[in-house]
């Protein structure tokens, strides 16, 4: 496999100039080295190609995720990080790498067992799908206009609550990206985002705080970014002011580098750390003050509604069971367990404060937003029905339990339990709350917070040489059916008709208790710009199934925020197309925003083909 030779549009692009803020060595360039590839510092995939003897004008070769490439540019598969690669050629194949004292070696070669694939995304052997596509399906319903149903179960209520989220990246800036250098706070780029909301016509917008901006050495104790601190109520002030609610989550993946190198929320001390920064949160922003002295009373509270954390179970999946994200641990069987039981009681002790000592004052809402991305069973049989439900209680309600009714899952306590003890070890891989915790944790939601992109179909099955793991524990393996439209990340389908079966789920679980979707979008092409049709028929059928969840099941749904405003670096979620070859970043609205427009002036969900 040839490298891909990256070029700018007029001409090559310059080493120094593609990662002039990665401080990478520049390429050494003469006449014993043309046409030679050379290797760059931040990555063995990545080379510097003389074209000439002037290293300005060095082309950047790149082989791409998991490859390296030879000094000949040869590109092949490599072992970069532990885990494990698909093998293109075989679907039951994969390759295996494992970290040494003396670094990686090459790729050794495995076979997932018979009647499975390696499934890349999750880097395990999956039951492989079966033929089910044959026959109807009645049940994946698209929600097309039908002479036999009536568009009004397309209305939503009138001064229903439709916004957009964002993450941090998306409207700050990524930092901490090797390539792009910090943010400069502005008033500027505050009103550009705000003036993209009016034009959706949205009343709510969903938003994080950087901890690690607002309290750059962790705490309040030592001292707080004055700078930081009035980019977010600039931003607050400018929403109020054009009549768009904020919400705000506290924590969106974002730590201090400190409380990382000490174990993030794999350690108890985080729990004080996180309602030390929600403390911050509250009363810098609840009441609208600029002070972080000490909350001024007689005037208004502004931000009403509180998310406190953003994705807990697949934030600890990918930073503390695997090492897709910071901090990394990698502690399988274990570390998604341990983070998730420090968010939950962090969660319950951030929410106290607020009733405790906001509540009164500023009479907003406190709860936090979980993923669910909703298993189905593939076929009829009790054994797949089983599978599903176990999928979304070891997801979704893993975390909702135990701020709902003070506790984990039965499910997931006798599970993890056996297989836990079955290892020949003393305690439980999940964590066990005392009776205290229990009585703290328990009912510290004013609404549910909802994050869904996509459903699966599940049977059985295990993870192959998993044997102390979450996915194991789950014993459930997904996939989807052939004819199902897919979007631009690996899994993901367009599945409305599941959308709607979460919310009956959450519904029948929870005793109808509020919802909010704080997060459903479309995940697009890294090309795509402003024409993207195929986000616009996933927004229309989504919503549409969000109206007859609401109009026909009666769900207690209270307010559905698209995801995402702008798009961020690698795959495009956004409904404002971002030129970033622009240092500004500005953001143009998209033709799925059109969508989203006639939404909110209508309160009507018109039909708009997926494709």
């Amino acid at each position: 496999m040839s490298p891909m030779l990256i070029a700018p549009k007029g001409g090559a692009k310059t080493a120094q100039t593609m990662y002039a803020e990665a401080v990478c060595a520049p390429a050494v360039c003469n006449s014993s080295t043309l046409l030679v590839y050379q290797r760059w510092p931040g990555g063995a995939s990545v080379f510097f190609l003389c074209v000439d003897e002037r290293p300005e004008h060095a082309y950047v070769a790149d082989c791409g995720a998991d490859s390296a490439i030879s000094p000949d540019g040869v590109c092949s598969l490599a072992c970069l990080r532990e885990g494990r690669l698909p093998d293109a050629s075989r679907p039951q194949g994969y390759f295996e790498c494992v970290r040494t004292a003396g670094g990686f070696g090459s790729p050794v070669p495995a076979t997932c067992p018979p009647g499975t694939a390696f499934h890349a995304a999750s880097q395990r052997c999956v039951g492989a799908a079966t033929n089910d596509d044959d026959g109807d399906h009645p049940e994946e319903d698209l929600y097309a206009p039908s002479a036999s149903e009536s568009e009004s179960l397309y209305m939503l209520p009138a001064f229903y609550r439709i916004g957009v989220a964002s993450a941090a990246h998306q409207i700050e800036g990524a930092w901490s990206e090797e390539w792009r250098s910090a943010t400069v706070w502005n008033v500027g780029d505050v009103a550009h985002d705000v003036q993209l909301l009016k034009e959706l016509g949205v009343n709510m917008y969903r938003f994080p705080l950087a901890w690690s901006r607002l309290l750059p050495r962790g705490s309040q104790e030592e001292g707080y970014d004055a700078e930081a601190l009035d980019y977010y109520n600039n931003l607050i002030d400018e929403l109020i002011a054009n009549n768009i609610e904020p919400v705000v989550t506290i924590h969106h993946r974002d730590i201090p580098q400190m409380y990382l190198d000490d174990g993030g929320w794999f350690t108890e001390a985080i729990q004080d750390r996180f309602v030390d920064f929600a403390d911050l949160a509250f009363m810098s922003f609840g009441d609208r003050v600029s002070s972080c002295t000490k909350l001024k009373r007689g005037r208004p509270a502004q931000v009403k509604m509180w998310v406190l954390l953003d994705s807990p179970q697949a934030h600890c999946m990918e930073a503390y069971e695997g090492v897709e994200s910071a901090p990394g641990l990698g502690l399988e069987g274990t570390g998604g367990y341990g983070c998730v039981h420090n968010m939950i009681l962090a969660h319950a002790m951030a929410y106290h404060l607020y009733n405790n000592t906001y509540k009164m004052i500023q009479g907003g809402k406190v709860g936090s937003a979980l993923d669910l991305q909703f298993q189905m069973p593939a076929s009829n049989s009790r054994e797949d029905a089983e599978a599903a439900e176990r999928a979304n209680v070891f997801t979704f309600a893993w975390f909702a339990d135990p701020v709902m009714v003070g506790d984990y899952p039965a499910a997931m306590r006798d599970v993890v339990d056996r297989n836990s003890f079955g290892n020949g070890l003393a305690a439980s891989r999940l964590p066990v709350f005392t009776a205290a915790e229990k009585a703290l944790i328990s009912g510290t939601m004013d609404f549910i917070g909802l994050n869904h992109y996509t459903t699966s179909l599940t049977r059985p099955g295990t993870a192959a040489g998993l044997v102390a793991s979450i996915y194991n524990d789950t014993n459930a393996v997904s996939h989807s059916r052939a004819s199902w439209l897919r979007t631009a990340r690996d899994g993901f389908v367009v599945a409305p008709w599941g959308f709607r079966a979460a919310l009956n789920w959450i519904k029948d679980r929870f005793n109808n208790f509020p919802v909010l979707v704080t997060a459903n979008g479309y995940f697009g092409r890294r090309d795509e710009e402003c024409h993207d049709p195929d986000r616009e028929g996933y927004h229309s059928v989504y919503m549409r199934a969000l109206a007859r969840a609401v109009n026909e099941d009666a769900c207690n749904v209270v307010g559905y925020m698209a995801w995402s405003l702008k798009d961020g670096y690698n795959l495009k979620t956004g409904l404002a197309y971002v030129n970033l070859s622009d240092p500004e970043r500005p953001g143009t609205l998209k033709q799925s925003a059109r969508f989203i427009q006639d939404v909110t002036r209508t309160m009507y969900a018109r039909y708009v083909q997926p494709v």
